[in-house]
């Protein structure tokens, strides 16, 4: 005959149980697993990709300005270029000339020659880095000599009557000897030219 069992109620239970334990487990684990990835992108991938964007949009608003004022100095461009050349024509009706490279080579000769023809000693002549003006260029000059005092002034006299455009900006002149007249001077002028 067959026999029935009977059937444990409490079996169904703890197996239920269990099985609603390990989903629990298995949720927490992903839900960890969740959070480390969220929290890894945060700070792998999001923050650093935003501080470079925000870094980028800094760069491209700098750039934009710059943009902004190079156009606006573009508009002037054919005032400057109209002004330049008026300027080459009043320079030129004054008997001066101001070339389009420094061309300081032939303004040293020219001014070596001029101190030797005025006995001048212990000449010396170091130019400075060109500076840019909105419509040319200048050149400092410094040049130290020693010399008697007429000669000095002579050799002042004939730089400012050179062809080329000069301009003394400091001159300075210290008496070295009373009894000859010699004195140590030391002169910073500017050269001048059109493009660099």
């Amino acid at each position: 005959m067959n026999t029935i069992e009977p059937q444990n109620p409490t079996r169904p239970i703890n197996t239920l149980q269990r099985q609603i334990g390990l989903c629990r487990r298995i949720q927490l684990i992903l839900a960890g697993v969740l959070l480390v990835i969220t929290v890894a992108f945060y700070a792998i991938g999001y923050r650093p990709m935003t501080a470079r964007l925000s870094i980028l949009e800094t760069k491209i608003a700098a750039s934009r300005s710059d943009l902004k004022m190079a156009q606006q100095k573009a508009l002037h461009l054919p005032d400057l270029t109209r002004q330049v050349e008026k300027l080459q024509v009043k320079v030129e009706r004054n008997g001066k000339k101001m070339p389009r490279s420094p061309d300081l080579g032939q303004f040293m000769r020219d001014v070596t020659q001029i101190s030797q023809q005025v006995a001048l000693r212990d000449f010396k002549l170091q130019p400075m880095p060109s500076r840019r003006q909105e419509l040319f260029y200048e050149l400092p000059i410094i040049m130290q000599f020693r010399g008697d005092f007429p000669n000095a002034s002579l050799f002042i006299r004939q730089l400012e009557d050179l062809q080329r455009l000069t301009r003394v900006r400091r001159l300075s002149i210290r008496s070295k000897n009373l009894d000859t007249g010699t004195v140590d001077v030391e002169v910073t002028l500017n050269i001048y030219f059109w493009e660099g």
